[in-house]
């Protein structure tokens, strides 16, 4: 008997939670209709007959648009750079630039890090010098950033040989 009470109490609680969900779904189906903006599709009104002035056909004029001109590079622009610096900023023309042609660039960081380089050899000629004295020969030490230097404008060579070459083909290809 208890079973059967029990089994009645929960198909009451059943239907009491399904009256309840659908009061709630409705509720919110409510909510959301009156949330929506309610928009009418505009009627088109007649226009009435106006004379159309006819108008002499142009040929499109096409606008030169102004020349981009990249900022000229200096010296001054690499100026306070180090050799360690240097170097990363070839490395970074060298291997990761997307612009094709960086001469200029290239060859203004080269010209500096000489100029770094004979800067660090004279200064550590001058301190080994004071350290040792005047009569004794010193023998200058290799720069140890000097083969990475070879090997990048090395690869910078490469490279403006190859893009030249490419550049070649497509001249031949035009002229055929």
């Amino acid at each position: 008997m208890d079973e059967l009470l029990n089994t009645e109490n929960s198909i009451e609680n059943s239907i009491e939670n399904e009256n309840i969900e659908t009061q709630v779904v409705s509720e919110v189906e409510q909510v959301a209709q009156d949330a929506e903006p309610n928009f009418e599709e505009p009627v088109a009104e007649p226009v009435a007959d106006v004379p159309q002035e006819v108008v002499p056909e142009q040929e499109p004029t096409v606008e030169a648009l102004p020349e981009v001109k990249e900022p000229e590079v200096t010296e001054a622009d690499f100026a306070g750079l180090n050799k360690e610096e240097i170097l990363e900023k070839i490395r970074y023309y060298v291997h990761d630039s997307e612009k094709e042609d960086c001469k200029k660039e290239i060859d203004i960081l080269r010209k500096l890090y000489y100029e770094r380089q004979r800067e660090d050899h004279e200064t550590l000629k001058r301190e080994l010098r004071e350290k040792a004295g005047e009569g004794v020969e010193i023998e200058m030490p290799k720069d140890p950033t000097e083969d990475y230097f070879k090997e990048l404008m090395e690869d910078y060579r490469k490279q403006r040989e190859e893009r030249m070459r490419r550049q070649e083909e497509i001249k031949e290809k035009n002229y055929e």
